[in-house]
């Protein structure tokens, strides 16, 4: 089996994406080579660890190294010049980005792929997301030989809440791995290779969609079943089908119908109150510090269990926008390229149809103003609250909710806001009344009356 190298500046970085590629793991070795000896796993890169890892998990089947920034490339052909020769022929360094290359090399490689076709895999992991934000070129589309008239097929209508994202599509491609029949899945008229990660993240298959396996070979019964076994399963994942009929999310709490406080006017820190500064700190030691403040909020006591997967993917999309920055850094200094970067992604959220997804540009702009606070050593804002209190807003970001879960207050008032934004839905399952879209302009101090069923104030 091939197995993988992961070469980062920051230790942290790298034991995040390995812990996140085990979820998908079934017998791949992944080692570690992240950060510098002295001080202990400071911000770095160290051939003789990149060797020490090649020579951990060296298989005769192959080895691939994926890295994050360019000084980890200089560091991983260091390391292949010091192993014995006949070892670093087996021995490949990846061009994929270092989060998406790895979930999609483990995934390949537990089913027992090739050096080529791990490494292949791995490079095309960026075709899933593009294809996604809609940002893809024509010209970087995979062909796809197509089933003929006699492939077995079977259709399957997903129950998954979140459809078939990272851990359910591993699952598709574990169980047809033992299987030498070519298989394909099939949405809205677009087949892909089902033995592809990425393809299958690429159809967007969502909860309630129907999707067909089409299979062809000598095998091809025993892998339709294996298949049909493993939808009815719900690829891996527990599945409440009765909660979903009756539209349940996280149970009901019972709220207050009505109540009066006194209203503590907040504002975030919106990315134009930065212009024109500079600075305090390095991005590496920003990145550090956000992705330390990421982990506590995830470990939050409070923090629905349901919830806390938020900021482990805030961990990981950080890790993916800071990458794409570098490009931006030879033209202009770390806080633009910052909120260049964060503004792209945020417009392309604000302009997809389905609400749900709109409503994750918030969590691109918690992330962006935590990142710039970190760069200007600057505490992240948090309202002062009291018992009588009612939290009065434009919006509010999530980590600013989950840090105000151990408080007391009367509940929040948002003057734009959204139902479907991960603010909304920690508050409603975390029993904290809350009103979005609210037309009145709030006054710091003021007596608010609030009728949370009618959805009115005075």
């Amino acid at each position: 089996m091939v197995n993988l190298v992961l070469v980062s500046h920051s230790y942290t970085l790298a034991c995040g994406v390995a812990e996140l590629a085990e979820q998908m793991n079934h017998g791949c070795q992944i080692a570690i080579a992240a950060g510098i000896e002295e001080p202990e796993n400071a911000i770095g890169t160290d051939a003789v660890r990149i060797m020490s890892a090649i020579e951990q998990v060296y298989s005769p089947d192959g080895v691939v190294i994926l890295m994050d920034l360019g000084s980890a490339i200089l560091s991983a052909e260091t390391a292949l010049d010091l192993i014995d020769p006949e070892m670093a022929q087996n021995v490949k360094l990846c061009a994929a980005p270092l989060v998406e290359g790895t979930m999609a090399a483990v995934v390949s490689a537990s089913a027992g792929a090739s050096l080529t076709e791990v490494i292949t895999e791995a490079e095309n992991a960026l075709i899933a997301k593009r294809g996604q934000l809609g940002t893809q070129e024509t010209s970087e589309a995979q062909a796809v030989s197509l089933p003929s008239e006699f492939a077995k097929k079977f259709t399957w209508t997903v129950q998954n809440p979140n459809g078939i994202h990272a851990r359910p599509a591993a699952k598709v491609i574990e169980t047809i791995a033992p299987f030498s029949a070519k298989v394909w899945a099939e949405v809205n008229q677009q087949i892909v290779d089902a033995r592809s990660y990425n393809q299958l993240i690429q159809l967007q298959i969502r909860a309630q969609q129907q999707v067909t396996f089409y299979v062809e070979g000598s095998d091809a019964e025993q892998a339709l079943e294996a298949l049909r076994i493993l939808a009815e399963n719900h690829f891996g994942e527990e599945v409440n089908i009765s909660a979903q009929a009756e539209n349940k999310q996280f149970g009901q709490p019972i709220l207050p119908e009505f109540c009066v406080g006194q209203a503590v006017v907040f504002e975030q820190n919106f990315a134009k109150n930065w212009q024109n500064l500079t600075a305090c700190v390095s991005l590496e030691q920003a990145v550090v510090t956000t992705q330390q403040q990421l982990s506590i909020l995830a470990e939050t006591a409070q923090l629905p269990d349901a919830f806390r997967g938020i900021f482990q993917a805030h961990q990981l999309l950080l890790d993916e926008i800071v990458e794409e920055m570098q490009s931006l850094l030879a033209e202009t200094d770390v806080i633009s390229a910052c909120q260049q970067q964060f503004a792209e992604l945020i417009k392309q959220y604000q302009s997809l149809d389905d609400p749900y997804l709109q409503a994750r540009s918030l969590d691109l702009e918690d992330l962006r103003d935590r990142l710039i606070c970190n760069l200007l050593n600057q505490p992240i804002p948090v309202p002062e609250l009291s018992e009588n209190s009612l939290l009065c807003a434009k919006e509010l970001y999530p980590s600013t909710l989950v840090s105000l879960l151990t408080k007391s207050f009367k509940g929040i008032l948002l003057t734009e806001g959204s139902r479907y934004s991960h603010t909304a839905l920690i508050a409603q399952a975390a029993g904290i009344p809350m009103m979005v879209q609210v037309n009145h302009k709030f006054e710091n101090g003021s007596e608010i009356r609030v009728n949370w069923i009618e959805g009115w104030l005075v």
